[in-house]
């Protein structure tokens, strides 16, 4: 499962209003979730659904983890991203990346679209070739 970063990652800014292209063109037929560091309140939903919506995408969940506690201070994705079972991970921060793949989540920097699209792929292959041993 692809999870994906809102803000300067799906968005390549702050406001909803300018959408990553290449990186919409590989989620719009694969299964994703967002996962934002946003609060979730009623402004907040209507930029990423409003978002979601003008641009084709359908997100399996939308996550708004932009809580802090003394346990995350940081208010890092890692520990979260391997709770819902994501193995890929899209963000622009290498804090973020970082956090992913210490929790075993593959991370890519949205301007990685070639190796995400190359590691996707591995994975669907390789996905695949063990339902054909099934049979």
């Amino acid at each position: 499962m692809i999870a994906v970063d809102f803000d300067n990652t799906l968005s390549l800014d702050n406001m909803g209003a300018t959408p990553n292209a290449p990186l919409i063109d590989f989620l719009k037929s694969k299964p994703f979730d967002v996962v934002t560091a946003r609060r979730e309140h009623s402004y907040n939903r209507g930029v990423v659904y409003g978002f979601l919506k003008r641009n084709g995408l359908r997100a399996n969940n939308v996550y708004f983890i932009g809580r802090k506690d003394k346990d995350n201070p940081r208010n890092l994705k890692g520990v979260f991203l391997k709770q819902i079972g994501a193995k890929i991970f899209i963000d622009d921060l290498q804090e973020q990346r970082n956090s992913a793949e210490e929790n075993g989540v593959k991370p890519f920097d949205p301007s990685q679209i070639e190796e995400l699209k190359e590691f996707y792929e591995s994975l669907q292959n390789n996905r695949f070739s063990k339902i054909k041993n099934i049979f």
